[in-house]
């Protein structure tokens, strides 16, 4: 799978950007956070090189491909044959000695097989022996080496945090700079993508409210309940040592549409009973509303809550941050329904009054 920690270093020089790589490989390993880490750096090996001659080769009555297979076969081996003996058959395979491969002088002595008899390969050719071209990794057009870890330990978000502080401590040369990428940028993307969700289901929400109910100002009552329900969400996320992810990210998504169900079921019935008597103080109206709305409130909230209970204790981290995003809010929506949306939904109306111009009732009136 994906490395859990991808970095890409880049710059304009090319060796600082190999001793650097270095350095941060050296860093990353020190920390002890990684059980495996690899850089795409590879020091580069040997190979042996022929530049044929094409007119010596025609000259011999050769090709390209005999040559080419002659000189494969001193470097790497032949395994052309095979021996038989009572109907079974056996591959062979013969190859130079390693001292022979590594000497120039001693593949200068190959010899081809020609028409006109055995031709040295310096004949036919140039043939010597350099470092071969590594792997070459580009980024946005920019050659990077890039560097891969698997977490023994932690989260990627706080490796990544330590990593930054050991990093930040580094003389970093002009032009040299690293980044994230891999499930960082996954993530981060994701992340983005998830807070557009998020908040076109506030706004959705907000406007089936105010169609419902006719009214602009108490779907903003009926919303303070998604604010307060991520108190709950924080709180168990961290004694439960959660992380936000895709899934917990998620669960946020869905709990837009949870933790409004409580507010909804008390605004309602507020709103019914205000109009049924018009007449009596809105004090006692929402005590009232309370009072009607609180058995039900309470049992298809803890009917969420034991519903996504059993998710705590799965051996996936995933459905886990998804089950402490769920439980707590809902948990933390009970709560706040009870505090917050009766008086936020008392104070809208007044200022509802005000702005109308409708008569106020005396506190006494009021019931306070």
């Amino acid at each position: 799978g994906a490395a859990d920690i991808t970095l890409d270093l880049t710059g304009p020089d090319y060796e600082e950007v190999i001793e650097r790589s270095k350095k941060v490989f050296e860093t990353m390993k020190e920390t002890g956070y990684f059980r495996s880490l690899t850089s795409s750096y590879k020091q580069p090996k040997t190979e042996v090189v022929f530049t044929p001659d094409g007119a010596q080769i025609e000259r011999f009555g050769l090709s390209n491909a005999q040559v080419g297979s002659v000189v494969r076969a001193s470097v790497y081996g032949d395994d052309t044959n095979v021996y038989r003996e009572n109907n079974e058959q056996y591959d062979i395979f013969v190859e130079t000695a390693n001292s022979y491969k590594n000497s120039l002088n001693a593949l200068n002595n190959v010899f081809v097989i020609s028409q006109i008899g055995l031709i040295p390969i310096t004949e036919l050719g140039d043939l010597k022996i350099q470092p071969s071209t590594p792997n070459v990794y580009r980024r946005d057009r920019n050659r990077v080496i890039q560097i891969t870890g698997y977490l023994s330990k932690s989260t990627s978000g706080v490796v990544q945090a330590k990593l930054e502080e050991s990093f930040g401590e580094m003389k970093w040369e002009k032009g040299l700079r690293y980044a994230y990428t891999g499930n960082a940028e996954n993530e981060e993307e994701s992340g983005r993508e998830m807070g557009k969700a998020f908040l076109l289901a506030i706004i959705f929400t907000y406007m089936i409210l105010a169609a419902i109910m006719n009214s602009f100002l108490h779907p903003f009552t009926i919303s303070t309940a998604i604010i307060t329900s991520f108190a709950g969400v924080f709180f168990m996320l961290f004694f439960l040592d959660s992380s936000i992810n895709i899934a917990s990210m998620l669960g946020m998504v869905m709990l837009v549409g949870l933790a409004v169900n409580n507010a909804i079921l008390m605004v309602e019935e507020i709103e019914i009973l205000k109009v049924k008597d018009p007449d009596k103080p809105l004090v006692e109206v929402i005590w009232q509303g309370i009072d009607n709305r609180f058995r039900a409130i309470i049992m298809t909230s803890l009917a969420i809550v034991f519903g996504a209970l059993p998710q705590l204790w799965s051996i996936d981290g995933a459905k886990v941050s998804m089950g402490a995003v769920i439980v707590g809010g809902v948990l933390s929506s009970i709560l706040f329904t009870f505090i917050i949306t009766p008086q936020t939904y008392y104070y809208v109306e007044k200022l509802s009054q005000l702005v109308n111009g409708k008569p106020k009732k005396t506190e006494a009136q009021n019931g306070c």
